[in-house]
């Protein structure tokens, strides 16, 4: 049988590739048999090379612009099932990452080579550019909101929680890699609270940039939370016009719940920004989605552009190495994808693609799940309502499967609904006695929901009711502690958009009356409610939650361990609230030398001078929790010499006391409290 000559040089060029990656493989897993048959394969190739001379690769070119693509995700999918299969076997593997992202980088390319010669164009009819007057809105936009979250970043404010702490212990691990007796921290692998560990590595190379302090580790989350803005504006922009894409991401911009989850570090914010980001391609699918070439001529229904679907399907998993909340997307795109190829702006093929490609980043991720089960279903099972101790956390004790099943949902969804009139964040992250909203976007908000409900047959507008819907109901009726700040933070964002739509609404009645002043009546309608509500989220975060902060004791005591670490060795007196091993103490005061003292008798083991871990003479500070309080008597007894000094926040409540006690006398002399 003769092939043709392009079959050839497609074996040929199989025969190389084949080569790569088996040698790839081999070395990654140290496997002879892998590197011996790369050997064989690039001497098939060179053989094959020398006979095919006469093949100019003409007749190659148009089999590559057909079936190239299809190649290079084939590519794309060995070598992301490679990175699965070697994270199986060693999840300390150094290839694992160099692999996984060599294939996303496969996928995108394979998405350029398909629509460079695809016959899809944009019509003039259909394109829709950002002009100079849109970029320069994005702009200040984002520098508001990188401004109002870099803000006295550096002042405790928030103060460090503990789950930041912990996150930021491994953080440094993957940053410098392992001491003594640790392993390395693995890329795909799951840490604290079942959390993706790839999170790590990029808060990592965030210190890296700023420095391993605490603002360092935050500044992660301020620059995606900076960057959620102008993505907000291009939804508002694309589906509803430029008033709803300034007043939502002017909203977003300045509400207090955004900036407080973007400068706290933890993953909550980037999955936000993906969550936005996918929610923005697949609104560009559908808006570029049409059936028609750039010549008006019927489009080939698989002959459309894979790049947009692509990075979508990218998003989507690339997302699961962060917050929990990113397995919000996939449940979203079900609806949302069915409707744009309800509409014949999407087909079979980029459906396919869009799967693909959310394999090829998750598999490393999945491969690690298929080992460890429970680190993928332990967090929604312990938060959610449908077991008796969801049930009994929410109703009581008293409380009982299925009687009580009826008045549980109703609990849950007034608990929920009032987030979005007065109610605030329960969770630990924030504080439930500040309203989540303020008034005036509340009001913009439920005006516009009217607004969008009387349109809810069109996509834009059916698709921010599928992300709030969906969202309210997996994040927040169907979780305990509700309303929980961490979890509907995902979900929130429609609040600007929807209110920015109702302005939007309300700017064109206006222009429609006075179609002369449209300039005019922009400025009327955005101007006071921007300032209006600038004010009001300054004063709720940067005031009144300054005032009242939680949280602030364990922060401020770390940094005076911390502070002090060159001449006291530090004894705290926490438990049961507190312990030195907490997350916050770990992370800021980690080069300071720590002990618990659980037991007011284990005093005695306590001698002066203290001696440091190099052998040096050092004072004792004994860190005293409120809870504690009585035993500071003993500690006067047992060291008469101390001296005394309580610590205190804005509202003068009592955090912690430090009772101080010198290595020396005042003449220089070692003291010793026994004799």
């Amino acid at each position: 049988m003769k092939f043709p000559t392009h079959y050839k040089a497609l074996i040929q060029r199989g025969l190389f590739w084949m080569a790569i990656f088996l040698a790839t493989f081999g070395i990654a897993t140290s496997n002879l048999i892998s590197l011996l048959c790369s050997t064989i394969s690039m001497a098939g190739y060179v053989v094959m090379a020398g006979r095919q001379k006469e093949i100019t690769g003409m007749a190659f070119k148009p089999f590559m612009r057909v079936h190239g693509w299809k190649i290079l995700i084939i590519g794309a999918l060995g070598l992301s099932s490679m990175a699965a299969v070697l994270n199986v076997q060693n999840p300390f593997n150094r290839w694992i990452g160099l692999i996984w992202l060599l294939a996303l980088l496969i996928l995108v390319l394979a998405a350029l080579l398909h629509d460079r010669f695809s016959a899809w164009r944009p019509t003039e009819k259909r394109r829709w550019r950002l002009d100079g007057g849109d970029w320069i809105i994005m702009a200040g936009l984002t520098l508001l909101a990188l401004a109002l979250r870099l803000y006295h970043l550096d002042g405790f404010l928030p103060a460090l929680h503990g789950d930041e702490g912990e996150m930021g212990i491994l953080a440094l691990l993957a940053l410098h890699g392992p001491g003594p007796s640790l392993n390395p921290l693995p890329l795909f692998s799951t840490g604290f609270l079942d959390h993706p560990t790839l999170f790590h590595y990029v808060q990592a190379g965030a210190m890296l940039l700023f420095g391993e302090t605490e603002t360092g580790l935050r500044r992660l989350s301020v620059i995606f939370g900076a960057l959620c803005v102008p993505l907000v504006y291009v939804i508002g922009r694309i589906g509803w016009g430029r008033v709803a894409g300034l007043m939502a991401g002017w909203l977003l911009a300045v509400a207090h719940l955004y900036i407080q989850y973007s400068r706290i570090a933890l993953n909550n914010i980037e999955t936000v920004w993906f969550t936005i980001l996918f929610m923005l391609l697949l609104t560009w699918i559908y808006e570029f989605g049409q059936a028609e070439a750039a010549d008006n001529s019927l489009l080939n229904l698989a002959d459309r552009p894979l790049l947009p679907i692509m990075v979508a399907g990218l998003t989507v998993g690339i997302g699961q190495y962060f917050y929990y909340g990113s397995r919000l997307m996939p449940v979203i795109s079900i609806p949302l994808l069915l409707y744009v190829w309800w509409q014949k702006r999407l087909t079979y093929p980029q459906l396919i693609v869009f799967v693909l490609a959310i394999f090829v980043a998750c598999a490393p991720l999945v491969a690690h799940y298929s080992r460890d089960m429970p680190a993928f279903i332990n967090r929604t099972k312990g938060v959610s309502i449908f077991n008796r101790e969801g049930l009994q956390h929410v109703l009581g004790a008293q409380a009982a499967w299925p009687r009580d099943l009826p008045r549980l949902l109703w609990v849950q969804l007034q608990s929920n609904l009032n987030f979005f009139v007065y109610r605030g964040d329960v969770s630990a992250f924030y504080l439930g006695d500040l309203a989540a909203f303020d008034p005036l976007t509340l009001g913009c908000f439920w005006l516009g929901l009217g607004v969008v409900l009387a349109q809810i047959r069109r996509y834009h507008e059916f698709s921010l009711l599928v992300w709030l819907g969906l969202g309210l109901l997996l994040a927040g009726i169907v979780t305990t502690d509700a309303p929980n700040g961490p979890r509907l933070i995902v979900v929130v964002v429609v609040v600007y958009l929807i209110a920015g739509i109702f302005l939007q609404h309300l700017y064109n009645r206006l222009a429609r009356s006075w179609p002369g002043g449209s300039a005019y009546w922009a400025l009327l309608l955005c101007c006071p409610i921007a300032a209006i509500t600038l004010y009001l989220n300054y004063n709720t975060y940067f005031v009144e939650y300054a005032r009242l902060m939680p949280n602030l004791g364990n922060v401020t005591m770390a940094h005076e361990m911390a502070d002090e670490k060159q001449n006291y060795v530090s004894y705290l007196l926490g438990a049961p609230a507190v312990y030195a091993v907490h997350g916050v103490i770990r992370f800021v005061a980690r080069q300071a030398e720590v002990h618990d003292l659980e037991n007011i008798n284990q005093l005695s083991t306590v001698a002066l001078p203290a001696k440091n871990l190099d052998g040096s003479d050092k004072g004792v500070l004994f860190f005293v929790v409120p809870q504690r309080e009585a035993d500071l008597a003993l500690l006067a007894a047992r060291f008469p010499n101390g001296s005394k000094a309580d610590r205190f926040d804005a509202l003068g409540r009592r955090l912690y006391t430090v009772y101080r006690v010198p290595a020396t006398d005042a003449k220089g002399k070692p003291l010793d409290p026994l004799k």
